[in-house]
């Protein structure tokens, strides 16, 4: 059985996505950082998955959650992070000039 999914049903789908992944966020003078958990930051265990920058409006995504996204729905790179931006902004409330990430998707 074949289904059709429109795309704002699939970004729907990613939102539930990357809001079940809960994300430890850290806020610093505007700055937003998001890791995989608060053990990760406070261990140095990685760097963070996402990290917003106020002064420069600019957003680094980690190549390792994009591809995840791209793998898991079948998006392109590209498009994993535009996803990952319109996310973001609606879950913390900013306004995004720039996105980009390691991994060549920017």
């Amino acid at each position: 059985m074949k289904y059709l999914i429109t795309e704002s049903q699939l970004d729907n789908i990613i939102f539930k996505y990357l809001d079940s992944l809960k994300f430890f966020a850290l806020k610093d003078a505007g700055d937003i950082y998001l890791y995989p958990s608060e053990t990760h930051w406070r261990e140095h265990l990685s760097y963070a998955i996402i990290a917003f920058h106020i002064k420069y409006r600019d957003c680094y995504v980690s190549c390792s959650l994009i591809t995840e996204i791209s793998n898991i729905f079948s998006t392109s790179l590209e498009d994993s992070l535009n996803i990952v931006k319109e996310w973001f902004e609606y879950n913390y409330d900013v306004k995004i000039g720039k996105s980009y990430s390691d991994c060549g998707s920017d």
